[in-house]
């Protein structure tokens, strides 16, 4: 295959995007989908969608 590239092109890229970083972690914090939140969207969403399909009901 031709398109394939080097490993000097990949090594060149890494050192390309990480150096803005100067050797340090990027300080992201990760958010995750949790039990608690999934919990909390069903809460608040059951009582909409229950609304939503009686109304479509009334429609047919």
């Amino acid at each position: 295959m031709t398109n394939r590239l080097t490993a000097d092109e990949i090594l060149g890229w890494r050192e390309r995007t990480f150096s803005f970083l100067h050797g340090e972690a990027p300080g992201i914090i990760p958010c995750y989908i949790t039990e608690e939140v999934v919990q909390a969207f069903v809460q608040k969403t059951v009582p909409r969608l229950i609304d939503l399909l009686a109304e479509w009901e009334a429609y047919k």
